[in-house]
């Protein structure tokens, strides 16, 4: 008597060896290539999902040294600024706007130019100062590196800057990295107001900033 397996119907077939399916898709290409361009297609091919892999496998590195080589490149647009600078202040409905140099490798802040709502080109202060103090607030710093629009009241100062503007009535203060790319920035975009904006009008102002300090950078 012939044993019928449990539940009817045929045994479930076996799988396929890994060496089979090489040689079974290595069968298909050889069958395939019966013309000239046939073949050239096929080595076009291989060659192309070779080059692809090999971009995969290096991804992090080509990453790194186009980063790197658009920083060294990177420069604050003066021009760009005084041009697109009294838009920037109406969008913003801002008071002052200004560019500021950073070099937080080794932590240091410049002035480069600024304008004001009457038209005036002027900074709060034309020498160097550190970037970072004691004081400064990380949280903030995080944001800023993020590329996020960090905004803050004046009376909180802990550089000349904002101890200058300040008793110049500037109340409120925003700064956005420029241009706002990671591992790109070489500066930063300040907006100050004399009188501080609501909340909505705030945010929207963080937007036109973001979007005018892609300007005021070549890279």
């Amino acid at each position: 008597m012939t044993d019928t397996p449990v539940g009817g119907g045929s045994s479930p077939p076996k799988p396929t060896p890994p060496d089979a399916m090489v040689m079974g898709v290595l069968d298909r290409l050889l069958a395939f290539m019966t013309s000239p361009w046939k073949a050239a297609a096929i080595i076009i091919l291989v060659m192309i999902c070779g080059a692809l892999y090999l971009l995969y496998l290096e991804r992090a590195r080509i990453a790194d040294a186009i980063l790197t080589s658009a920083n060294t490149r990177a420069e604050l647009d003066e021009k760009a600024f005084l041009q697109a600078g009294p838009r920037l202040l109406r969008d913003t409905r801002a008071d002052m706007a200004m560019l500021v140099s950073l070099q937080l490798s080794d932590n240091v802040m410049t002035d480069i130019i600024g304008l004001d709502l009457d038209g005036n080109n002027w900074v709060p202060t034309t020498s160097p100062q550190q970037a970072l103090l004691p004081e400064s607030s990380m949280p903030f710093l995080v944001q800023f590196l993020a590329n996020e629009v960090v905004c803050l009241d004046s009376n909180r100062a802990v550089n000349e800057d904002m101890r200058v503007l300040s008793a110049k009535g500037y109340e409120r203060l925003c700064l956005v990295a420029v241009p706002p790319i990671i591992g790109i920035s070489v500066g930063g975009l300040m907006v100050a107001w004399k009188t501080p904006l609501m909340p909505a009008s705030e945010q929207r102002a963080s937007y036109a900033m973001k979007a005018a300090a892609m300007k005021f950078a070549t890279w």
